[in-house]
């Protein structure tokens, strides 16, 4: 009897020993995959960004990025004092015609997460001067915070440059839109000037502050 006691314990002793065993490497897993962990019945979730794509902006992208704006304040921080809202496919439809020229006047983009728009930029380019600026900046409201902007700008700077006359890339970014502006320092922007009181907007004057990069050197 004592010899089937010592075997029964020493079962349950390997059992438990392969169990912690395979709650660490679980757990190890989880943070590569960010998968389910059975034991214990804990679930580890990791708020992995989603690898982003940059493809041209077209009409079927309207709907969605018209969707992403809720008053004429959200507007303006996005696309300044010429664009209204409610944003519509007929001013969306001139700043994809604005790219027809050669060279073009304006590229748009939106920021895809495999098939879900997740973010939008512009260039607009002064060809004469050699400038580029970075315009019209916006991360879905449902992906925000999740650290997409940085790696989307990075690659619309990358398009800015692939121009090889583009020595200057500038930005205008309204000064209340503090996170905004450290994003751009992140990315090396430097601020310029500030301008005040250059549009109204719900009986309040906005400032403009000014950002600007000088080409990578090589």
């Amino acid at each position: 009897e004592q010899e089937q006691e010592q075997e029964q314990e020493q079962e349950q002793e390997q059992e438990q020993e392969q169990e912690q065993n395979r709650c660490l490497h679980s757990s190890k897993t989880a943070f590569h995959s960010a998968s389910h962990i059975p034991c214990y019945h804990v679930a580890f979730f990791i708020n992995v960004a989603p690898m982003i794509t940059l493809v041209p902006f077209a009409r079927e992208h309207f709907a969605a990025l018209c969707g992403w704006f809720g008053s004429e304040a959200d507007i303006i921080q996005w696309g300044g004092p010429l664009v209204h809202f409610p944003l519509t496919d007929v001013q969306l439809q001139t700043m994809l015609d604005e790219g027809r020229s050669k060279p073009p006047k304006r590229l748009c983009w939106m920021a895809m997460a495999q098939t879900l728009p997740v973010g939008h930029a512009q260039l607009a380019f002064t060809w004469e001067t050699g400038t580029a600026r970075l315009s019209r900046v916006a991360i879905a409201p449902a992906q925000q915070g999740r650290g997409l902007a940085i790696p989307m700008l990075r690659q619309i700077i990358r398009e800015a440059f692939r121009f090889p006359t583009i020595m200057r890339l500038e930005l205008n970014v309204y000064a209340g839109n503090a996170p905004a502006q450290k994003t751009y320092q992140k990315l090396g922007f430097q601020q310029e000037h500030t301008q005040r009181a250059t549009i109204q907007v719900n009986g309040i004057y906005w400032d403009t502050v000014r950002m600007s990069m000088q080409r990578p050197t090589p």
